[in-house]
């Protein structure tokens, strides 16, 4: 009993304390992201996100008001299944420089699981780019603008 209660706070301490990363620009990102949702979707409740390796590992569970959830190959089905088969499914693309700026990529698609045989549809709706720039005096990238569109 001692053992499994130790085991449980070790996991839960690493869980809360080690897992976010609030000075990664993708967590700046998601934030900026969950402002943009706030303005124009105050509704969605969850962000679910796809597991991109490097990008969403450091990611928290909540941001604002929202929870967080990361889409893996293991839990996408119940995931969808949960949600009527229709989903927000949120991408973080990889950062890339655009002349002095770092810019990062979120794409949320309406995704719908059609079932077992044909899988996830994702269709675009919209985009979010974020946009960093390198500030000199604190030798940090701070945020600068975030650019929507849509089809």
């Amino acid at each position: 009993m001692k053992y499994g209660l130790l085991i449980l706070l070790l996991t839960w301490n690493v869980d809360c304390f080690g897992q976010v990363d609030s000075t990664s620009l993708y967590y700046q990102a998601l934030i900026s992201y969950n402002d943009y949702l706030d303005t124009y979707m105050p509704d969605e409740k969850e962000i679910y996100v796809e597991y991109n390796n490097g990008i969403t590992d450091k990611l928290p569970r909540l941001v604002g008001q929202r929870s967080v959830t990361i889409i893996t190959w293991e839990n996408q089905k119940e995931i969808y299944e949960k949600n009527g088969n229709k989903i927000r499914h949120v991408k973080i693309f990889p950062a890339r420089t655009k002349d002095d700026l770092i810019e990062i990529n979120i794409t949320p698609y309406f995704g719908e699981y059609k079932g077992k045989r044909k899988g996830i549809n994702l269709g675009l709706s919209n985009w979010v780019t974020v946009q960093f720039k390198f500030d000199c005096d604190k030798n940090k990238f701070k945020y600068f603008n975030t650019k929507t569109g849509g089809i």
